[in-house]
């Protein structure tokens, strides 16, 4: 028999942080399995920007997406938590696979690691990334993914959860889906079904 898992993605923009923790917390009541937010730094729709918000303004409320985690971990017992997905380039990973241990523990071994390469270029320039190529990006989410494993084996704390998942965003057939294949547990496409 197959099993079937549901999971909401909560987006942390034009809204306040008290609207979020309750949804947060309507969402897990009604039995869902996995709850996620996003890895941006400012709202990233036009199509979804208030009237009162000039479109195409960084400037509309929005929240830090491991910050949230942490908040999403301690509003929940049940539901796994997760980024669809962390941007790669924005954390050194030593750092990322510590703020992910540091999650899991909060979350008791509920944490899924969703990490990818990163595509908004507006956001690497507002905040002094460099963007480079996708094959930039790409490559440094490879080169990622097993220093992150090795700091979860290695620093203390260990993780609960052990492993913790990996779920790897993106569409790439050549790249990508060789990552996903390589490193992950799960995937997180756009792609339609051909």
């Amino acid at each position: 028999m197959v099993s079937i898992r549901i999971g909401v993605q909560l987006e942390p923009q034009h809204t306040t942080y008290a609207a979020f923790a309750h949804a947060v917390q309507q969402v897990e009541a009604m039995g869902v399995d996995t709850l996620w937010t996003w890895d941006h730094f400012y709202p990233p729709w036009e199509d979804e920007i208030p009237p009162k918000v000039k479109p195409g303004s960084t400037h509309g409320y929005h929240f830090e997406a491991w910050t949230l985690l942490t908040a999403m971990a301690m509003l929940t017992q049940r539901a796994e938590v997760g980024c669809l997905v962390t941007c790669n380039s924005y954390r050194n990973p030593s750092l990322l696979s510590n703020i992910a241990k540091t999650v899991d523990h909060i979350s008791q071994g509920r944490l899924i690691l969703g990490i990818g390469a990163g595509w908004r270029k507006e956001e690497y320039i507002e905040y002094g990334y460099p963007f480079g190529t996708a094959l930039d990006r790409l490559n440094a989410l490879e080169a990622a993914i097993p220093v992150i494993k090795q700091r979860w084996e290695e620093d203390l704390p260990l993780p609960i959860r052990q492993p913790i998942p990996i779920l790897i965003g993106g569409d790439g057939e050549k790249i990508t889906l060789r990552l996903v294949a390589q490193f992950a547990d799960l995937w997180n496409s756009g792609a339609s079904p051909r």
